[in-house]
């Protein structure tokens, strides 16, 4: 049996500004049993944010037409304007878009504003213009054609398909994959090793399931939850480890250390950066150091490096640069980029 469907539209006036026609349909559908919202958009913006206690899917399309004389405007939308929220099993639908049969003049765009209980998916495919994602605790996927995209506070993972335009993300605690298809940053070339007789030179002892239970009074007392490290063997593997990983991935690309532009090693200490700087060769500022601002960061030190690199314009698109990491286990690796 097809699930029902209960969509409340509600029609303000039409405005004429400045040579643009405007008019804002509004479109709740009940939340209730519903665990994914797919949108399907044309040309125009998306604003969609998430709240706890919301209990609808809410939309705020404002469709503009350029140039348009307003007695024309109710015409054009009846005739061109595909608009519509409705349900199927537990999925909401928001189609918005102009009809491919519409005129090419004049310009038209529907911009969508959407607040939703923050527990849905999402998944989104857009035609053009820029989108803004804020508070989810669901999965986010978005197919986007054009258009700048920024994500913030998401609980869930991410997933990008992007045909061009700026991507800015922000506090994700899931996984995230970009898929970038304009053409711009990407990677060349990676590889990862390690090497498990030095896992204990580099370590956390405890929680272990060496022993039973795996958590014990005994190993709090051992201080067995403290890291551990022999600073003279990870220095000593660090400093030959990095230079040998960016080799192998310059030379499976046929490329010199003279192409790179940086080199953006994990910023464990500066003696180990030093090191590397030594052993690469060429300039100093080749290899780029900001441990001195913010000490070891440990994970996140090469994102907030990379960061810090593209915001001063310390490279350009078309450069190449190389990160290279090393931690506990010892693992090691790196990988080429081209910005």
């Amino acid at each position: 049996m097809k699930a029902a469907t209960f969509v409340m539209l509600i029609l303000l006036p039409v405005i004429a500004l400045a040579g643009k026609a405007r008019e804002t349909k509004d479109l709740v559908l009940s939340a209730s049993g519903i665990d994914t919202l797919v949108v399907n958009c044309g040309a125009g913006s998306l604003n969609l944010s998430g709240t706890a206690d919301h209990m609808n899917v809410q939309v705020d399309a404002q469709i503009e037409v350029e140039e348009f004389q307003t007695a024309k405007f109710q015409k054009f939308i009846q005739d061109n304007v595909l608009l519509a929220l409705t349900k199927q099993g537990r999925t909401a639908i928001l189609e918005s878009d102009i009809k491919p049969s519409a005129p090419v003049t004049p310009e038209a765009r529907i911009n969508l504003t959407i607040e939703i209980p923050k527990r849905l998916n999402v998944q989104i495919t857009d035609g053009s213009g820029p989108i803004t994602i804020r508070e989810l605790n669901g999965n986010l996927m978005i197919n986007d054609g054009s258009g700048s995209i920024e994500i913030k506070e998401i609980i869930g993972n991410v997933r990008v398909d992007d045909g061009s335009g700026i991507i800015v993300i922000e506090d994700v605690e899931g996984d995230v994959v970009v898929t970038d298809g304009s053409g711009g940053s990407r990677i060349l070339n990676h590889r990862l090793h390690a090497n498990g007789a030095y896992a204990e030179e580099l370590c956390m002892p405890a929680p272990t399931p060496k022993r039973k239970p795996w958590i014990s009074k005994e190993m709090i007392d051992e201080g067995l939850f403290f890291p551990r490290m022999n600073g003279r063997e990870v220095f000593r593997n660090a400093v030959t480890k990095f230079p040998e990983v960016i080799m192998e991935v310059l030379e499976a690309e046929g490329l010199e250390v003279d192409d790179l532009k940086l080199v953006i090693p994990h910023q464990a200490n500066e003696r180990i950066t030093e090191g590397v700087r030594k052993r690469v060769g060429g300039p100093p500022e080749r290899v780029f150091s900001n441990i001195r601002k913010y000490g070891n960061t440990t994970a996140a030190s090469i994102p907030i490096a990379l960061s810090e690199v593209v915001k001063s314009g310390m490279i350009e698109r078309g450069d190449l640069i190389c990160t290279v990491a090393f931690g506990s286990g010892f693992v090691w690796g790196s990988a080429l980029l081209r910005m």
